[in-house]
């Protein structure tokens, strides 16, 4: 079943010191995410993900460009050293969040 999450299959996963850089890329994505639904960029990457996962938090975007410029911005934004990028994927759909009960 194709889901609007499909659509957001550009993915880049960053390393982030903090949790106050993390907050900082999350509003970046939602900015530079073009799609209605831009929240579905940062889905995922709460701050128990972000510790679960040992500082690593994955961005989906719906295209290369829309990433990019998430990239260029949070260069331009945020001191170098405090995040950096693990891994860019193509092929990586966002996933829906479980509804709780």
């Amino acid at each position: 079943m194709s889901s609007k999450h499909d659509l957001f299959h550009f993915s880049v996963t960053v390393w982030s010191e903090n949790v106050s850089v993390l907050s900082a890329l999350r509003g970046l994505s939602f900015h530079y995410e073009e799609h209605a639904n831009p929240q579905i960029a940062s889905g995922g990457t709460g701050a128990g993900e972000w510790f679960r996962d040992e500082k690593l938090s994955t961005f989906h975007f719906t295209s290369p460009k829309c990433r990019e410029d998430f990239l260029t911005a949070a260069g331009n934004i945020l001191k170098p050293g405090l995040w950096h990028v693990k891994a860019l994927n193509d092929n990586d759909p966002a996933r829906p969040r479980k509804r709780q009960r």
